[in-house]
């Protein structure tokens, strides 16, 4: 049923992720500090989703 576009879907996927854990990690001194603000949690909702769900998907196998 996806076999065709099942490849491009996790390669789309891991390039957000990766996206993703690079932006937390060149802002994570303004992401851990005393403030959280909409920007900040919109990247800890992108991390979530695209990294640590799948990875506990992953490892859930």
């Amino acid at each position: 049923m996806f076999d065709g576009g099942t490849p491009i879907l996790t390669l789309m996927l891991a390039v957000i992720g990766g996206a993703a854990l690079v932006d937390v990690v060149r802002n994570r001194q303004a992401l851990f500090d005393d403030r959280l603000t909409m920007d900040e949690r919109q990247r800890l909702t992108r991390l979530a989703l695209f990294v640590l769900v799948p990875l506990s998907v992953i490892l859930h196998e």
